[in-house]
């Protein structure tokens, strides 16, 4: 029984994201330019297809044993000229 995450750090995160990224071609990975605030620097941003498909994903990682902070969902619009 597990009673907690055991991947904790942002490189175990940004690892298997990137993992992800590299076999599923609809996910995306930006990782930020340096920083000097903590928070910004651990912060990650994912582009996917939906929220049930980053749902998906974020479930597995749990179940893979990682822990993280999920901000909301932001729709991206794209707007005609």
């Amino acid at each position: 029984e597990v009673s907690g995450g055991s991947k904790l750090t942002s490189e175990f995160i940004k690892d298997r994201l990137m993992k992800e990224a590299e076999s599923n071609i609809a996910i995306q990975v930006k990782v930020p330019e340096k920083s000097d605030d903590a928070a910004a620097r651990d912060a990650m941003e994912v582009h996917g297809r939906g929220e049930m498909q980053l749902g998906i994903l974020i479930e597995n990682m749990r179940r893979e044993g990682f822990e993280m902070s999920i901000s909301p969902p932001k729709a991206l619009l794209k707007k005609d000229e």
